[in-house]
């Protein structure tokens, strides 16, 4: 049923552009080249309404969407730099880049020195940042939750050691 449908559609589509021709043609005085074409396509002399500057609306479309198409592949480019230089990828990285440094791209709240690390939990909308002064807020989409820990100590609040991975 598919099949058939494309099939009448195409007729259709092929039926309103030769009219669509057509009436370019008679409009702007190419009689000649309209009865030549009105013998090949075979149209009748009498030609619809609806056709009349159809052909001047298609391409005045086609050149519109050309320009957009323009305008977002300039985006889609901008957006992919931005992306690579902004936060290359974990292969893309040299190991000058692993540690941050001045000046920062962005600031996070809750830090008195440099934020030194940044996790993102892989499920929850849940962030936690370390910084230079042992201080580490976990923030989620609601709360912002500032902990500090104890240089001196070594044991976590769990009582188990307290390591890079906790944070």
């Amino acid at each position: 049923m598919c099949e058939v449908y494309t099939l009448r559609h195409l007729i259709k589509v092929n039926v309103s552009l030769n009219q669509a021709i057509a009436d370019y043609l008679g409009s702007n005085g190419y009689t000649d080249a309209l009865e030549a074409f009105r013998k090949e396509a075979d149209i009748s002399n009498e030609l619809e309404r609806k056709y009349g500057g159809l052909l001047e609306k298609k391409w005045t479309s086609v050149i519109r969407l050309q320009k957009k198409v323009m305008e977002l592949e300039a985006k889609l480019s901008e957006v992919e730099k931005e992306a690579l230089d902004g936060a290359p990828t974990k292969s893309k990285r040299t190991p000058g880049e692993w540690i941050p440094r001045p000046p920062e791209k962005f600031s996070l709240s809750g830090h008195r020195a440099t934020v030194t690390r940044v996790i993102f939990h892989p499920v929850f909308s849940l962030m936690v940042s370390a910084s230079e002064v042992t201080t580490y807020p976990v923030a989620t989409s609601h709360i912002l939750m500032v902990r500090s820990l104890d240089a001196d100590r070594t044991k976590s609040p769990a009582g188990t050691k307290a390591t890079d991975d906790t944070l």
